[in-house]
């Protein structure tokens, strides 16, 4: 429920942290993002290969490669995936390249998934065991809205990757 106030509602959620859209080649998207809306100049790039990560199918591990920019007070992030396993692929082949989720950085993402699939939302993958020093996210659908939601555990994995990625695009 929205505040008369304040704007906020009722998630317990914090500020967005990111759009993430999904495209089918990360390096044309790039220049083309960087031509045409001017986005950048720097981009922080990173493969990330995730073994541990669950899909609600059951399918396990899969590879992508990543974009940020900065948008102001928010990241653009755009995901290539790299096989045909994850769910950035499915999203690809049904629907085409576009908007995919809204992502938090949250503290304590248990408590925050807890809270969010009790109110309808259904996790359709995540990465939430801690291996291997990745980050910790799950992805939400609801009923609602239809919008994707990724959450990210914000942990000491999580604040070093993205201060890695803020170093890198401050220097744009």
């Amino acid at each position: 429920m929205a505040s008369s106030t304040d704007n906020t509602i009722d998630s317990g959620l914090p500020a967005l942290h990111h759009v993430g859209f999904f495209v089918a080649d990360l390096d044309k998207s790039i220049e083309r993002l960087r031509s045409t809306l001017g986005y950048g100049p720097i981009w922080s790039i990173a493969r990330a290969d995730l073994p541990a990560a669950t899909l609600h199918n059951g399918i396990t591990g899969f590879s992508l490669g990543m974009g940020f920019a900065s948008m102001g007070n928010l990241l653009l992030e755009l995901i290539q995936p790299l096989d045909d396993r994850s769910p950035h692929h499915a999203f690809l082949t049904n629907h085409g390249e576009g908007l995919h989720h809204l992502g938090y950085w949250v503290q304590g993402i248990s408590d925050h998934l807890s809270r969010l699939e009790s109110r309808g939302m259904t996790r359709t993958a995540d990465n939430t065991s801690h291996d291997h020093g990745i980050v910790s996210w799950a992805y939400l659908e609801g009923q609602a809205s239809g919008a994707i939601i990724e959450l990210m555990d914000r942990d000491a994995s999580s604040e070093e990757f993205f201060r890695q990625v803020n170093e890198v695009i401050s220097r744009g």
